[in-house]
């Protein structure tokens, strides 16, 4: 969380860039150890599960959203 918190507080875009790239790899741990959770019926009920998985689907596309429009800023020329 404190890597969202960073790239949010920030202004400088490769920093903002590489805080979201952090974030990203951090939350892949947390969906693997999720997905193992489920599968090992560690989250009691599908329904609990199915909805842990399609919140972190919607984080995960949000974060890349974010990445993304960040890069495709990084990538145009200044127009000043």
């Amino acid at each position: 969380m404190s890597e969202i918190s960073a790239a949010y507080i920030n202004r400088d875009r490769a920093v903002r860039i590489q805080h979201l790239v952090n974030f990203q790899a951090d939350f892949e741990v947390l969906k693997t150890l999720l997905r193992i959770a489920g599968e090992r019926k560690w989250i009691l009920g599908k329904s609990k599960h199915a909805d842990i998985i399609e919140l972190t689907d919607a984080i995960g596309k949000q974060s890349t959203a974010w990445k993304n429009s960040l890069l495709k800023l990084n990538s145009r020329p200044d127009s000043e």
